[in-house]
């Protein structure tokens, strides 16, 4: 495959703009648009994950002076809003994200996730580890969220994992089965007979008797993890008690991307949800993960971009809990499990990489800018978090220390669950 055009800036003036950018320039000296302030306590958060693992030299780090980087010859660099990107000759969408949303764009580039293997790198970066005795970050931070919630953490598609908190955790279903739930069309009285309509009067005496039996349960549960998973069912019911009410106006969707994101929103807007995470599996659920030609990832990043602007919008005309904007209220997260190596293999396509990149935007980002870079071997370089520099003596993100920050947004002391990982205070507004 031809390289692109030969080009890159100085990687410290890279960081040096979008330290500028955070300041307050972006852009063409444009001021930065003024954002209602929201505790971390209050905030919320949108986390969509692209399967597979990218290529970052598709849309999000210009690699087209590196030596042994194969450069896809219909991409090109560009700049906006203190971001430096990369966008195809055949799609606006990239550009049309960050001349719009740029401002509000934190860019982390070369953090490690340390494995080359999907499930592994999967649980990396959403726990920091590779115990199964662990939360992922959304739930971690929807569990110590307002406790009146009724559904903390919604996973409408990807990845979730649980220990600790697990009613904190709801799981829509690969085929939607958690609105069947709610609206009682996944309860069938007949197996001969689907459609017939649960006899109420037997409904009513089944969900009597559990009540009874885990009330009971739960006052004779001996201290310990039996006591905890009384308490946490017993959170549960309640929670089952207030569904029956008809409380819940949202139709929880898992029918596409953009049906999954729209639901998200409501989620969010609607106060029933601190936490909600989607999957996106690239254009025509193409999939991320493309080891035999990997030309297609222009149209995967064109989708997730044209999909981001459109939620970036959304969130931007809704009104939030607190009487403003919804995006002052909710950061959005968006990241894979891994990067692509540097080099095409025999069949066009590219392996693993434990580097790669992400945005976050929204609420609590200091936007506008840029963090991290890439060496002359596509691995990452050093950073001074506290001001997001390029720094020899500094150390080179990883998955913890996302988690960290994410952590540290939603007013989750990272200590605890990260085993000592620093937060990236740069990103942070």
């Amino acid at each position: 495959m031809a390289r692109g055009p030969l080009w890159r800036p100085s990687r410290r003036g890279v960081l040096r703009a979008g330290a500028a950018g955070a300041a307050g320039l972006v852009g063409a000296g444009l001021p930065r648009p003024a954002r209602a302030s929201v505790s971390a306590a209050d905030r919320r958060f949108l986390i969509v994950f692209a399967i597979g693992g990218w290529d970052t030299s598709y849309a999000l780090w210009p690699f087209f002076d590196y030596e042994g980087v194969d450069v896809d010859s219909g991409l090109a660099p560009a700049s906006e809003n203190g971001h430096s990107f990369v966008e195809a000759d055949t799609s606006s969408d990239v550009r049309s994200f960050y001349e719009d949303w740029g401002s509000q764009t934190c860019a982390l580039h070369g953090f490690e996730i340390p494995s080359i293997t999907h499930d592994r790198c999967r649980r990396l970066l959403f726990t920091g580890g590779t115990s199964t005795q662990a939360d992922d970050f959304g739930t971690i931070i929807a569990a110590h969220g307002d406790s009146s919630l009724l559904l903390p953490h919604v996973v409408l598609s990807g990845p979730a994992y649980n220990y600790r908190y697990g009613s904190s955790l709801v799981r829509a279903g690969t085929g939607g089965q958690l609105s069947g739930l709610l609206d009682g069309t996944a309860i069938i009285s007949d197996i001969d007979s689907p459609s017939k309509p649960v006899n109420e009067a037997v409904d009513a005496a089944v969900d009597a008797m559990v009540r009874q039996r885990a009330g009971a349960f739960t006052e004779a549960a001996p201290a310990g993890r039996p006591a905890a998973f009384a308490g946490h069912y017993d959170t549960v019911l309640g929670t089952m008690a207030t569904l029956d009410e008809g409380s819940i106006d949202v139709n929880i969707s898992v029918k596409s991307f953009e049906n999954q994101l729209s639901t998200a929103v409501d989620l969010l807007a609607s106060g029933l949800s601190r936490v909600v995470t989607v999957q996106h599996r690239g254009a025509d659920n193409g999939g991320w993960d493309e080891h035999i030609y990997i030309g297609t990832t222009t149209s995967h990043f064109g989708d997730l971009f044209a999909q981001l602007s459109g939620l970036m919008s959304e969130l931007s005309d809704r009104t939030g809990l607190l009487g403003g904007s919804l995006l002052d209220e909710v950061t959005v997260v968006v990241v894979s499990e891994m990067g692509r190596h540097p080099q095409l293999n025999d069949h066009g396509g590219k392996h693993h990489w434990t580097f790669t990149s992400c945005l976050l935007m929204g609420s609590g980002i200091s936007g506008g800018r840029m963090i991290g870079s890439y060496d002359e071997s596509v691995l990452g370089e050093p950073v001074d978090f506290e001001s997001g520099e390029l720094y020899e003596e500094g150390e080179v993100p990883t998955c913890q220390n996302l988690g960290a920050t994410l952590l540290a947004l939603g007013d989750v002391d990272p200590t605890e669950f990260t085993d000592g990982a620093e937060p990236l205070a740069a990103m942070m507004d």
